[in-house]
């Protein structure tokens, strides 16, 4: 009995007589072969599938990784920013506060200074007037305080004289709370202007 060449199937010839197991013999070899294509197609399915599987994952893991190292920049960029926006807003503030307290500090000194020369000025005192000398006698006017320097003049005459503190003048003589006018001394009497001032 004869067989193919590649699968080894058995061709009863015309003078082999009847047999039934090369039949059974050709049937189990097919069914084999057949169940062997089967089996590779369904590894070969499967292999596909597990590849796929695993390319599948590793993209889905890329892409998972991908976003969430973009949203960790993005977090991170976020983070950086709101410090910058902190930082800056903080630099204004000390900015202006630090303006603020400049503007204050020179506002009390020039007010400190303004009130050092309103009570500069307050302290100087002026008085004047008129005096009358009946006669030659020295004639003593009381003030509120003790001047540094007096001017007198006679109101009709040409004469008068000026005393500044520890120097007496040409007929005046500053004391304690007021002067001193010496009418002898100017050889006039009658109304003498003064201004004195302390």
């Amino acid at each position: 009995m004869q067989q193919t060449s590649k699968y080894k199937l058995n061709k009863p010839g015309v003078d082999d007589p009847i047999a039934i197991a090369p039949l059974n013999e050709n049937a189990d070899k097919i069914e084999a072969a057949i169940q062997a294509e089967i089996s590779a197609r369904a590894n070969a399915i499967q292999a596909e599938a597990s590849a796929r599987s695993s390319a599948d994952t590793s993209e889905t893991n890329a892409r998972t990784a991908a976003i969430q190292a973009e949203a960790k920049a993005r977090a991170s960029a976020d983070t950086t920013e709101t410090n910058a926006r902190t930082a800056a807003i903080q630099a204004e503030a000390n900015t202006r506060a630090n303006a603020d307290t400049t503007e204050t500090n020179a506002r009390i000194a020039a007010d400190n200074a303004l009130r050092t020369r309103i009570q500069a000025l307050e302290a100087k005192r002026i008085a004047y007037g008129t005096t009358y000398a009946p006669n030659s006698q020295d004639v003593v006017v009381t003030l509120s305080f003790t001047p540094y320097a007096v001017l007198i003049h006679h109101c009709y005459g040409n004469c008068g004289g000026l005393a500044l503190t520890g120097q007496n003048g040409y007929g005046v003589q500053i004391v304690t709370n007021g002067f001193k006018l010496s009418p002898g001394a100017l050889a006039m009497v009658g109304n003498f202007n003064y201004i004195a001032f302390g």
